[in-house]
């Protein structure tokens, strides 16, 4: 009995151990065995899971038998057996595609052996915001790029470095995609297809632009596109439906309040020059009684009570569509990515239509152990439909509320001469520029852009380590820009004698490039790390465009496809032009590293360039960078609080070349002079005299940075000061005419900038269910004016803006400044003051005498001594910030931008507090001066005057605006399938996603938008509303 207890006892005792948990420890590391920190291990088959430290350890509990699936970015997920006793060391491998690896200039490079600063943006996050270009995807997520939103549909949204660092030169970055180095020309970069894209890279300071010498002043943005991974086949599809409305749109007055202003200003004018007469009886027998200041149509409308708002009936909602399917599958020794994308849009103008298609093919292949080719391949298609210019701007500002759009709109009466332009009061000859909006819905519009890129390489390896590739990719862009105005419509009269009008025009670049590069890569005694290259590049690109247009037309049917049956000889017109430019560069770069502690990265570029004279193409570009990683010493210690503490240096010299071609030489054009109805050959002249010796635009840079990681690298920051020092700046300045030219163009300014940027990530929550990260960036740019030709320490633009100064900003504003509204109680700052011109009256707005010629107040105000820089366009601080919430497959991501402390002015703004009421007005204007209401923020209303006049709104500071702003950009909402069921169902992913953009904007600005403007010819904002699908099937 005591034998069986005691057998019994020790099976269930070992039956127990073999199913019993344990705490297993393990170690993950790369084949190099270097500790991989923050990679998932996770149970299979359950949720429970742990990350690795900054050692690459981890403890996890877990059965004998249970499987572990270890995963980490950029390397081939794993999985592993857990043993009955012992610990684990798990080695992963990277993968082909591995994130950390970038093309630049024909050799393949590491993003951690760029010790300058680098920012990094990968797939998901740029494919987070449903939209079609790479500018708009990484808007407010990268400290120090701030992003200009395009006006219109068809054209291309800006990018700016780190601010402004040049006075007359180009300031957009370079554009290297897949190593091929280029500009934005015909729009390319924004029709890239984001779903393409894998990472971007933004490159800011001199030690890692250097690499791309002249060119690289403005800062360089990677694009690396997709390739497949290793494993099986997969089948990706994207795609969104999406809804937008026009966006904030400044207040305007009612009919009903525009009649009244009108009524009262024309009132306060007859007063003016008449004080002693009866207002009342001027009111209702000239204002009311007669034709002189209210037309019948405007009375019809005041009389319906009806307030016709023009700006809406030429908009609508829009519709936009995007497609995008892949196919991609990689072996060990080949590589294939295909991808197709389909954008449709129909704006928010009436009649603006856009299709985008495109195609890439990326592959690659080892044809031998030692020998590997590829292709990075694409096409994109772009056709715009674009509404005039006028449609907009005539229904915004000339849109009357008191006029009924109605018999504008009818095509019965549309074209009747009462109806060809649009008119406030009376129609006169400054009404006939105001073109009917409906009739200019006639004019036909388009563009079609085509591209075609492709970066071809071949790559030898003879030994490991030693990589020889050669790179030869060319990129051709063609445009085609056509127009018709057909007859019947007010621009046809107006421009073209009445006849109708057509253009067409042909754009085409061709750029090719050829790289060729040896490379090494070899780690010694495991601590002593040298990876280095060297090479030449060759770059050409070549130019050409062809215009003619013509008038008058047999009839409108053909309309710019007839261009050859125009019958209108003298109106005839063909021009072209041609040009080409090429660039040869020796590069050599070497990176070293020991023991993941300390780096330096030296480089030197040398450019010759054919913008240059001969003797003067030629420049030297060189760079270092050192960085120290304190965190990987042997004396700091090792625990989860501290992570990272990685101190970075740099410094270089790198040009800008970004200027028009032949600036060192008089140029000379072929012409025809008319005579006798015939035509005489000859030449003429641009008057810009060449300038010899004019050379590179050259920026050397300093810059300081420390990478920071907290508590199991959870929390991390990154921060860079820059101290960027712009010489030989290229000027534009006027000549004398008695040397026979106008003016030239000479490397004589100076100009610096500095900053400071920090960027921040962190996780305050992660649990099994439910985890919160949160990111948010903040730069800051300050430039100034050091020097500028001949001695001369200014440069009048005659307007607010595009004034130059010594010691100030470029982005300043260049005013008079506002004393207030003439009162009792200022009259001492007025009374008796010249202000050349301009009447100043109680209730009138009057500027400060500040200066005269000695420096003091004169007396007198004018804007040669009185003006003074009211501040800076440019914002004090701006970035943004994002939030991603998500619980099991639900997750909530908002993504904000802002700006903070710079000024600017509102044109459209204005205009509506400039109004008497013969023009759009703001209610604001309920706050202007009357003799009950001394203390109003607007002068007096005083219309149809003689001998009146006062200061405009544009005149002073007065009405200039704080443009900080705080946006949420993005507000999305999308859930994903649980992993068991699309196991089950063979996909790898499915995810169903909601979002709303352009939500809200917080801001004094009065105007259209902070960010965008009034507009440019199209609507300057709208709100988005989006649904979309993204599935993959294995």
């Amino acid at each position: 009995m005591k034998k069986s207890t005691v057998f019994l006892m020790l099976l269930v005792l070992s039956i127990s151990a073999a199913f019993a948990q344990r705490t297993v420890r393990g170690l993950v590391v790369d084949v190099n065995h270097e500790p991989l920190p923050g990679a998932s291990i996770l149970i299979k088959d359950t949720q429970a899971g742990v990350a690795t430290d900054i050692d690459g350890a981890f403890t996890i509990t877990a059965k004998s038998g249970d499987i572990l699936q270890v995963s980490y970015m950029g390397f081939e997920s794993t999985e592993a057996k857990v043993p009955s006793k012992g610990d684990l060391r798990i080695t992963l491998k990277e993968t082909e595609t591995a994130l950390d690896e970038i093309v630049v200039v024909g050799v393949s490079m590491k993003k951690s052996d760029l010790t300058g600063a680098v920012s990094h943006i990968d797939s998901e996050v740029l494919t987070e915001k449903p939209v079609t270009n790479i500018n708009d995807a990484i808007s407010g997520r990268i400290a120090g790029v701030n992003i200009s939103k395009s006006s219109s549909p068809w054209e291309d949204s800006g990018i700016k470095i780190r601010g402004t660092n040049t006075i007359n030169a180009g300031s957009a970055p370079i554009y290297v995609v897949d190593g091929l180095v280029m500009g934005n020309e015909f729009g390319f970069y924004n029709t890239i297809n984001v779903n393409d894209v894998e990472s971007i890279e933004v490159l800011k300071d001199a030690s890692a632009t250097a690499i791309y010498g002249s060119r690289g002043a403005n800062g360089v943005i990677i694009v690396t596109t997709k390739k497949g991974k290793k494993g099986k086949g997969e089948v990706t599809y994207d795609g969104w439906v999406s809804w937008a409305k026009p966006g904030h749109r400044p207040e305007v007055m009612g009919a009903q309040d525009l009649f009244n202003l009108r009524k009262e200003a024309y009132a306060n004018g007859y007063m003016y020059n008449h004080p002693d007469a009866d207002r009342e009886k001027y009111i209702n027998d000239v204002i009311l009684g007669t034709n002189n200041v209210f037309s019948d149509e405007e009375k019809a409308g005041f009389a319906s009570g009806n307030s016709y708002d023009w700006l809406d009936q030429v908009t609508r909602t829009g519709f936009e569509q995007n497609h995008n399917v892949s196919f991609s599958k990689a072996t060990e020794s080949t590589n294939f990515y295909f991808s197709l994308g389909l954008n449709d849009l129909k704006g928010i103008m009436k009649g603006t239509d856009r299709q985008r298609y495109t195609g890439r093919i990326n592959a690659s292949a080892d044809i031998t152990s030692w020998l590997k080719v590829g292709t990075n391949t694409s096409y994109t298609y772009t056709r715009d439909e674009m509404t005039d210019g006028s449609v907009y701007s005539q229904a915004l500002y000339n849109g009357n509320p008191l006029i009924d759009y109605a018999p504008y709109m009818d095509d019965a009466t549309r074209k009747d001469e009462d109806h060809l332009t649009l008119y406030w009061r009376v129609h006169n000859e400054e009404s006939n520029n105001n073109f009917n909006p409906f009739n200019s819905f006639e004019i036909v519009t388009d563009r079609s852009r085509y591209h075609l890129t492709s970066s071809n390489y071949i790559n030898i390896n003879p030994i490991k380590g030693l990589n020889i590739r050669s790179t030869f990719s060319i990129n051709r862009g063609e445009q085609s820009w056509n127009q018709f105005i057909p007859t019947g419509i007010q621009q046809s009269i107006r421009h073209h004698s009445h006849e109708a009008y057509a253009t067409q025009q042909r754009f085409g670049e061709t750029q090719w490039q050829w790289d060729n590069t040896v490379s090494y890569d070899k780690t010694f005694n495991n601590v002593h790390r040298l990876n280095a290259f060297g090479g030449y590049s060759m770059s050409r690109s070549i130019y050409n465009d062809l215009k003619g247009s013509g008038q008058r037309f047999a009839s409108n049917d053909l309309g710019y496809d007839g261009l050859f049956g125009n019958a209108n000889i003298g109106a005839r017109s063909i021009s072209n032009s041609f040009a080409q430019r090429g660039l040869m560069s020796y590069v050599l770069r070497g990176n070293y590293s020991y023991d993941y502690r300390y780096y330096i990265t030296l480089t030197g570029r040398w450019d010759g360039s054919s913008k240059f004279a001969e003797g003067h193409r030629w420049g030297f570009f060189p760079s270092f960078s050192v960085a120290w990683d304190l965190t990987n010493e042997k004396f700091f210690p090792k625990n989860w609080a501290v992570n990272q503490i990685k101190i970075r240096a740099g410094y270089g010299t790198v040009g800008n070349q970004d200027i028009g071609d032949f600036m060192y030489t008089a140029l000379y054009y072929p012409n025809v002079t008319i005579k006798d109805g015939d035509g005489i050959p000859s030449y003429n002249t641009d008057h810009r005299r060449g300038t010899p010796d004019i050379t590179w635009e050259k920026q050397k840079q300093t810059n300081i940075g420390l990478d920071l990681a907290f508590l199991d690298n959870r929390l991390r920051a990154t921060m860079d000061a820059f101290f960027i020092n712009n010489s030989n700046l290229l000027l534009s300045h006027s000549l004398a005419t008695s040397s026979g030219y106008t003016y030239t163009v000479e490397n004589v300014g100076e100009l610096s900038n500095k900053g400071f940027e920090l960027s921040i990530s962190g996780t305050p929550i992660r649990t099994r269910d439910f985890e919160w990260n949160i990111t948010a960036n903040l730069a800051l740019d300050r430039n100034k004016v050091k020097k500028l030709y001949g001695g001369v320490e200014r440069i009048l633009s005659g307007d607010r803006y595009g004034n130059i100064f010594i010691g100030e900003s470029l982005s300043n504003l260049y005013t008079l400044k506002a004393g207030g509204i003439a009162n009792e109680s200022n009259r001492e700052l007025w009374e008796g003051k010249n202000f050349n011109g301009h009447t100043i009256g109680l209730g009138d707005l009057f500027p400060l005498d500040l200066s005269g010629k000695d420096g003091k107040p004169d007396g007198s105000v004018d804007l040669q001594y009185d003006r003074y820089i009211k501040g800076n366009m440019d914002p004090k601080v701006y970035g943004g910030f994002s939030t991603d919430l998500t619980w099991k497959g639900l997750s909530l991501n908002a993504v904000f931008s802002y700006k903070l402390g710079g000024h600017t002015a509102s044109g459209y703004y204005e205009g509506l507090i400039s109004s008497t009421g013969t023009s759009n007005a703001s209610p604001d204007l309920a706050d202007s001066w009357t003799p009950t209401n001394t203390g109003a923020f607007f002068p007096r209303r005083i219309a149809d005057a003689i001998g009146y006049a006062p200061y405009g709104a544009a005149e002073t500071d007065r009405y200039i605006q704080s443009n900080s702003f705080l946006r949420l950009n993005t507000l999305s909402l999308s859930y994903s399938l649980p992993a068991k069921v699309l196991k089950k169902i063979r996909m790898n992913n499915l995810r169903l996603y909601f979002t709303a953009s352009n939500v809200f904007t917080v801001t004094k600005y009065k105007g259209f938008d902070p960010e965008w403007g009034d507009g440019n010819g199209y609507f300057p904002s709208e709100r988005a509303f989006t649904l979309g699908l993204s599935f993959s099937v294995l």
